[in-house]
């Protein structure tokens, strides 16, 4: 996904995540997000360490919302974007000042009820 810039191969996880920013597919939050949850994929591998369940989805709700970013949302925004029609062309401006409400557009709250007769 990231390729080796050719000066240096990339040694940590940690550098792997910083060219990710560099380039594009991940922000500066992300990139903390994603670490979060290496380091602690890393502690359960290689210090033996055991998360509550509640820990363990968290770390699987970080990868899967990283993985749905990269390889899922780009083809369905596309999709969408297909399918939604384009805006119409804007016309000269509306002599409605701004802020104004349509006439046909009563709030609720200014609307008057009518009082029901008591039938005797």
């Amino acid at each position: 996904m990231i390729p080796k810039p050719a000066q240096r191969p990339l040694q940590t996880f940690e550098d792997k995540l910083k060219e990710m920013e560099k380039q594009g597919f991940v922000s500066k939050e992300n990139r903390k997000v994603l670490s979060a949850a290496f380091d602690a994929g890393s502690a359960t591998s290689h210090r033996s360490h055991a998360f509550r369940p509640n820990e363990v989805d968290s770390v699987m709700d970080i990868v899967e919302n990283m993985l749905q970013a990269v390889y899922v949302l780009p083809e369905v925004a596309e999709k969408l974007r297909k399918s939604t029609p384009p805006r119409p062309p804007r016309g000269k401006k509306s002599s409605r000042p701004t802020g104004s409400v349509p006439a046909h557009v009563v709030p609720a709250q200014t609307k008057k009820k009518k009082k029901k007769k008591k039938r005797k």
